[in-house]
């Protein structure tokens, strides 16, 4: 019998030599053309970041192949598009290669034949054997494969009538259960193929559980963590069966932390004569299937690699690692978050850690401090969390040039309200660079807010008379900033709110979300007035005509609607772009309308008439955000290539591009002269531009989370900022 150690090594060494190549797919399902399918929220986020952590943990691997096919790539998951990818695999795999297919969505048994199917993007609850993918299908399809060495990830127990929020599929009947069935099919491909290593999210009759504070499923979050070296053996290398062990007992921790809160929380609800008590979760155990396979080597511990690579040349690579050689750093969600009471990280390095969700304020005083020494310990607190490079420098060099703005708290944050024990209360970490610092910079004394919305904030904007509207989770609120509370709290959404708008008299409100509707308020006193609908898939983003007459809204079907907002009756329907669209935006000067798409284009519109004026290209990536300056000769876009630009309108010219951020620029906003833009990425900062520059002028800290959006106050004095951290900001000058 051949030493298991030594089977690793080679393992090892033959794809490290290139003479192995890793294949992967890894397919996730958000949204569902079938309406009948409910829509999960991590499925391509799961995708994303095991895609980083794959590339950086297989990085010293010269042959390697990652197809992803989820709702954010550019080759969405229908049932077409993945067989074709099992069928290149299938082709072109050699036996010494290593396979792996991991699956994110909903799983369904089919009554009649009993048979398991993974249900992808187009997939129907009236045809699953013809429109979803068969485990027997994906079985068959990997006996007819010649690697040796195949692994299977499934995260598809989504289904079971749940009785608490935050597990995956909640509206699907338990008797569609297809655990048991996928075992069955898993095990009699483990018993034909020596190599056959399969992971399960969940053990039959279980069902995989969703954190936001995670920003993934249980299960892949921590995949991801295992991936970046937390799975790792002591030689550094990552298998399959080891990263299983590490997975299958974090997975149970954090279910028992969580329900030792929930205890805690209900003997004090018994105390208080409270009997209406919290359910615990239920458990989840992750399950593998395997029949005597000995260590399968998926990677090697990050750091070690990127120790190796810098003493290495990197001028040796090889097509299949050049594409992915640049997603070395691990995602930044598994490592912004830590499982309740498992925090032993340094106090201050909090930027790193969650912010408490609770229904309350802090607020910071900022003052600056012109000292070279300050300033150096930012830089040196970015170091730590981020990766550098001579073009990534955001810090200032001299004092003369520069300040660093430090934060202190007043007071501490206690878990008032609806405070929940999912976190522990943690201190936050705000701080601004400015660069360069004149004396009569209004941002060198401002004052800092941070509310607890607990949830993620996809929006938040100013309402004319400097009220705060938000949306996040089901609902948008309106906020009232004195005395720091939700005025009115607008529901009856039945997916996640994505987007508001506020008319420009402030009398109406409008809000759009996932379920495909739009629902306009009064403003003044929260009523539903009216329900649009009408799009087919997820509305991303909605606007409001200056004369307030007109609504516009984007979705992810790929058109935009103009509505007569005070009837609600459909105007017209814009059709041009090919793929999701993520913004729209009027003119405040002209009858303009501008969208912008995943297809990396901003079309402009005759708001009039539905004409076609123009497509801007330039953007190497998804445009995700768009704003027009006051005067209305200026619109600005923010790209998930990492940049911002600044367009001519309505010629079109590119007058500017900034660059500073490192990661997808996910939210962009004008202050009220036009003259200073704010943007807001997925590297949790805030960064100010001067629209005459190329450089930022100053960087926000104080997120642990994307911000996915930025705007600006009336009186131009406040930047408010939302994460996914489930804050927002509110820096006051």
């Amino acid at each position: 019998m051949s030493n298991p150690n030594s089977r690793t090594r080679e393992l090892t060494h033959a794809l490290t030599s290139g003479r192995a190549k890793l294949w992967v797919l890894l397919v996730g399902v958000n949204q569902y053309q079938d309406q009948q399918f409910p829509a999960l929220h991590y499925s391509a986020a799961d995708c994303q970041g095991l895609e980083t952590a794959l590339t950086a943990a297989s990085y010293e691997f010269p042959k390697k192949h990652i197809l992803t096919r989820h709702d954010f790539a550019a080759n969405p998951s229908t049932l077409a598009v993945v067989r074709a990818d099992l069928a290149q695999i299938v082709a072109e795999a050699k036996p010494q290669d290593t396979v792996l297919f991991y699956f994110s969505g909903h799983g369904m048994l089919e009554s009649p034949s009993q048979q398991a199917v993974l249900c992808l993007r187009d997939t129907s609850h009236t045809a699953l054997l013809e429109t979803g993918l068969r485990i027997h299908e994906l079985m068959h399809s990997l006996s007819t494969c010649e690697a040796r060495q195949q692994i299977v990830w499934l995260d598809a127990c989504h289904s079971g009538e749940l009785i608490m929020p935050g597990a995956k599929g909640s509206r699907v009947a338990l008797s569609t259960e297809p655990t048991a069935q996928i075992v069955d099919a898993l095990r009699l491909r483990a018993a034909q193929s020596r190599g056959f290593y399969a992971m399960l999210s969940c053990d039959q009759g279980q069902r995989s559980w969703e954190f936001p504070e995670l920003g993934h499923g249980l299960f892949t979050y921590y995949l991801i963590r295992g991936l970046q070296g937390e799975a790792a053996d002591a030689e550094g290398v990552i298998g399959v069966d080891g990263l299983y062990r590490y997975v299958y007992q974090q997975t149970i921790e954090f279910i028992d932390q969580k329900n030792q809160q929930v205890r805690t929380l209900n003997e004090q609800k018994r105390q208080n004569g409270e009997y209406l008590l919290h359910a615990e979760y239920s458990p989840q155990t992750p399950k593998r299937i395997v029949d005597g396979v000995g260590e399968l080597v998926l990677g090697l511990k990050p750091d070690q690699v990127m120790a190796h690579f810098r003493q290495t040349s990197s001028s040796s690579s090889t097509p299949d690692s050049a594409s992915s050689s640049v997603a070395i750093s691990p995602p930044q969600k598994p490592t912004a978050a830590e499982p309740p009471a498992a925090n032993s990280a340094d106090p201050t390095r909090t930027r790193n850690r969650p912010i408490l969700a609770i229904a309350g304020v802090t607020t910071l005083v900022i003052l600056a401090v012109g000292l070279l020494s300050a300033i150096r310990s930012v830089q040196n607190q970015a170091t730590r969390d981020q990766p550098t490079s001579a073009g990534d420098q955001t810090g200032p060099t001299t004092e003369a040039d520069a300040c660093n703005i430090q934060v202190k708290p007043e007071g501490q944050v206690k878990p008032e309200g609806q405070a929940t024990p999912e976190t522990p209360p943690v201190p936050l970490d705000a701080q601004v660079v400015l660069s360069p610092c004149p004396s009569d910079n209004p941002w060198r004394r401002v004052q800092a807010q941070s509310l607890a919305a607990g949830k993620p904030a996809w929006e938040a904007i100013f309402a004319p008379n400097g009220t705060l509207v938000t949306a996040g989770g089901r609902v948008s609120e309106i906020w009232n900033l004195e005395t720091q509370q939700p005025t009115h709290t607008l529901g009856g959404h039945t997916d996640w709110v994505y987007a508001v708008a506020i008319s420009p008299d402030g009398k109406t409100l409008a809000s759009a979300s996932a379920d495909r509707t739009i629902r306009v308020w009064d403003a003044a006193t929260g009523t539903l007035l009216r329900i649009l609908s009408g799009h087919e898939a997820a509305i991303w983003s909605v606007a409001i005509s200056p004369d307030g007459n007109t609504l516009a809204s984007a979705s992810a079907d790929q058109t935009i609607k103009l509505w007569d907002l005070k009837t609600g009756e459909l105007q017209r329907t814009l059709e041009g772009h090919t793929n999701w669209v993520f913004a729209v935006a009027f003119s405040p000067t002209q009858p303009l309308l501008a969208s912008a798409s995943q297809d990396r284009t901003i079309k402009l519109w005759n708001a009039e008439t539905g004409a076609l004026l123009q497509t801007l290209t330039g953007h190497d990536d998804t445009v995700r955000a768009i704003a027009f300056a006051p005067e209305g000769q200026t619109l600005a876009s923010a790209s998930w290539d990492k940049t911002v630009k600044l367009w001519q309108i309505p010629s079109g010219e590119l007058l500017q591009t900034f660059t500073g951020h490192r990661d997808r620029v996910l939210s962009v906003a004008f202050d009220i002269d036009g003259q200073t833009l704010a943007s807001g990425s997925r590297d949790q900062l805030v960064k100010l531009w001067d629209v005459n520059r190329p450089d930022a002028i100053g960087t926000f800290y104080g997120h642990t989370d994307w911000v996915l959006s930025v705007a600006f106050s009336p009186d131009g004095k406040t930047l408010a900022s939302g994460s996914r951290d489930q804050t927002i900001m509110l820096w006051r000058q």
